[in-house]
């Protein structure tokens, strides 16, 4: 099936997934059925999320009708899953409870036929990174990549004998636990990392990271102003005409680029439109961007524009201004921008009607509170404020990193409980072999029974043509 596991452990063997599992298909026509606003979910792997939660704010509804013909196919049961077949290949997903949902045309679901296997054992082994890499393989690429049911039945299956399917399942299970708990750690460090950005800004505007340097320098002083007082020119919006596809001249930002605080190039647009190498729009290396408009927690988020000159220009959700350098430092109107308090000004004045994504106007951006000391103490505070911010981006590196290896953590986790390495092996289980033979027993049983029924069907039929005659 693949390099990674061309030999089994001793006792062990393979069988095609169909033998051990039914594989249907929810929607065999393919046809996506109509949106029904007020009927139910209709689950696809895109709407599963990082958490392995159904995202059910997003998905897709279908109408009661579409539901129960479903049911006429399949009916869910505690440990089915779901695999992507279109589109997100893969990604084995456990369907929750209660099953008051239905199934996209894009997944296949799969039902272990629990007598043949351990509860779950189907299911880990099409996680691992063995059925990946022959997915990799085997799918086909047209428009969308693709891996139909007739791949999917004849998967092979590693099968170990069922005592030590157990054992490494349970094995899978305490170290996935582990594994959450770990996760769920993780997951605290950004909002810590957050908190103590806005704890360094607090501190910086109420004068406490520079309080050694004014002991020092007792005769400087911090002026209260407005943002108008320290601008060169009135706040301007920008410009956001219709993107093409291709190409052009001029490139303008979305939104996204400025979002995370930083400037991000990689977020923009073309537009074919001429712009005058005079307009207000070209960016120039130090101006300001403020979002005029976003959701709440993001209206009024600010970045210093740090690209080429004249490389960009900005859409109409955003403003841009240029400070007086002789009066401030640029980083230090960003960092104030990007504090709480000021946050928090921009939330008590945006405006908005219900539906639409809350504004602030040039005179809120005017008129924000800016509390300004010497140029001498602007320069210490940006530098105190430049390395604790360094500190804390040191910490989110390592936190992504640790979030990568986790990730890898559960993959080799089930390379190992896969390749017979998770467990020690009990020679007095009942190899696989055994099972194997009791499995194609019973299929044959089934098979003979199905064929004894069709002829007996055929007797039936031929005695009533008979009778008629």
């Amino acid at each position: 099936m693949s390099d990674e596991l061309t030999e089994l452990p001793e006792g062990w063997g393979w069988i095609s997934l169909e033998v051990v599992a039914d594989a249907i298909d929810p929607q065999p026509s393919h046809r996506r059925p109509p949106e029904c606003l007020q009927g139910v979910p209709y689950i696809g792997i895109g709407d599963i999320n990082d958490d392995e939660t159904i995202n059910f704010n997003r998905t897709r509804k279908v109408s009661l009708d579409v539901l129960k013909e479903h049911q006429e196919r399949y009916i869910l049961k505690k440990g089915d899953f779901i695999f992507g077949k279109i589109g997100t290949l893969g990604k084995p997903f456990k369907l929750p409870e209660p099953f008051d949902y239905t199934l996209s045309a894009n997944v296949i679901l799969l039902q272990s036929k629990r007598k043949l296997l351990t509860e779950d054992w189907l299911f880990y082994f099409m996680k691992s990174p063995f059925i990946e890499a022959h997915i990799l393989k085997d799918s086909s690429a047209t428009s969308q990549a693709a891996f139909g049911i007739k791949k999917i039945r004849l998967t092979p299956i590693a099968i170990a004998p069922i005592n030590e399917q157990k054992r490494i399942v349970a094995k899978i299970e305490e170290l996935n636990d582990r594994t959450q708990r770990a996760k769920e750690a993780l997951e605290t460090i950004p909002q810590l990392c957050d908190r103590f950005r806005q704890s360094v800004l607090a501190a910086a505007f109420r004068g406490d990271l520079t309080a050694d340097w004014r002991e020092q320098n007792p005769d400087v002083e911090w002026k209260e102003l407005t943002l108008g007082d320290v601008i060169k020119n009135k706040p301007r919006n920008g410009y956001s005409p219709k993107p093409v596809d291709y190409p052009t001249k001029v490139k303008s930002l979305t939104l996204t680029a400025t979002t995370s605080g930083s400037f991000k190039p990689e977020h923009f647009k073309y537009i074919d439109e001429d712009i005058e190498p005079t307009s207000h729009l070209w960016l120039t290396p130090g101006d300001i961007l403020i979002q005029r408009s976003n959701t709440l927690d993001y209206v009024g988020t600010s970045a210093i524009y740090n690209g080429n000159l004249r490389e960009f220009i900005y859409p109409d959700l955003m403003m841009k201004i240029q400070v007086i350098e002789e009066k401030v430092k640029i980083e230090l109107i960003h960092y104030l921008l990007s504090s709480q308090a000021t946050k928090e000004y921009f939330k008590k004045n945006a405006t908005g009607t219900a539906g639409n994504m809350p504004k602030i106007n040039q005179q809120v951006v005017m008129n924000t509170p800016v509390f300004i000391p010497c140029i001498e103490e602007q320069k210490q505070i940006v530098s105190l404020i430049q390395q604790c911010f360094t500190a804390i981006d040191c910490i989110q590196q390592q936190h992504q990193k640790a979030e990568e290896q986790l990730n890898q953590l559960n993959q080799s986790i089930l390379a190992k409980a896969f390749r017979g390495e998770l467990v020690p092996q009990d020679p007095d289980d009942e190899p696989a072999s055994v099972l194997l033979e009791r499995i194609r027993a019973e299929r044959e049983k089934i098979n003979n029974g199905k064929q004894k029924s069709q002829r007996t069907s055929k007797r039936k039929s031929k005695t009533v043509e008979e009778q008629e005659v």
